[in-house]
């Protein structure tokens, strides 16, 4: 059986080979969707937002939990049915086999690297580096709720320094890569039939439905956050956004 013509054959077609890629995409996929501090009570949100971003704030947690499932759960199963595939002579392996492979066993002969999973497991590494660097720039006042802190710093160097919310611009940028891993040729979800099932159609659908909801929320929460930092820090902030005027992408927005 020859391998798919998008697979790297340079690296090995044997699915073993996407171990090291997956376990470090599961990690992106947690730190993508992990917030870095306690949950912020409602009663500390901040008030001088629009009645959509209160209620973005306060569904906020819970969605991003289930976005986390979403991009870590899969990655999950390809690593346990790909060794699975590889220990086929253990009940275990048989029974997970038998419920996560949408037909014939021989199909985990199509799990293997392709440039666009490397493509997507790129970007989901890329992103998830630098969200995380915001996470620590930020320190204590990163949170997932639209809130301010008495003795916060405006931070304006790092990715600070390029545009006003990289946090956001690297969040989408990383999910996205994660999510190509997942639909990518020489997937588990894609070879192994799962896709083609209603309940994987179905999954996927919400999937897409749930990025959608965090990614187009921040991007509507980035005027009401200038916004609320404006009135925090004053002039400094002022100082700030005409010395870095693009809100995600630099040179573009």
């Amino acid at each position: 059986m020859s391998p798919p013509a998008t697979t790297v054959v340079g690296l090995g077609t044997s699915s073993l080979v996407k171990l090291p890629f997956l376990f470090p995409g599961l990690a992106a996929g947690y730190v993508l969707m992990t917030s870095p501090q306690p949950k912020i009570p409602v009663e500390k949100h901040s008030r001088d937002v629009r009645p959509y971003e209160r209620f973005f704030s306060a569904a906020l947690s819970s969605v991003s939990k289930i976005a986390k499932t979403l991009l870590c759960g899969p990655l999950i199963l390809e690593i346990a049915v790909i060794i699975a595939s590889h220990c086929s002579s253990s009940c275990i392996s048989q029974t997970l086999l038998g419920n996560f492979v949408h037909g014939s066993l021989t199909l985990t002969e199509w799990i293997a690297l392709s440039r666009p999973f490397l493509l997507g497991w790129g970007l989901g590494l890329l992103g998830a580096s630098l969200r995380y660097q915001c996470y620590r720039a930020l320190d204590r006042s990163f949170t997932f709720e639209l809130a301010t802190r008495n003795d916060q710093r405006l931070i304006t160097d790092g990715l600070y320094g390029y545009v006003r919310h990289p946090s956001y611009t690297t969040g989408i940028m990383g999910g996205v890569g994660i999510s190509l891993v997942h639909i990518a040729q020489g997937s588990w979800l894609r070879e192994c039939g799962i896709l083609q099932t209603r309940a994987g159609k179905a999954l996927w659908t919400l999937h897409v439905g749930v990025l959608a909801f965090i990614y187009l929320g921040v991007l509507w929460r980035t005027s009401g956050e200038d916004e609320m930092l404006k009135k925090h820090f004053g002039k400094d902030w002022e100082a700030y956004a005409k010395r870095v005027p693009y809100r995600l992408i630099p040179y573009v927005y």
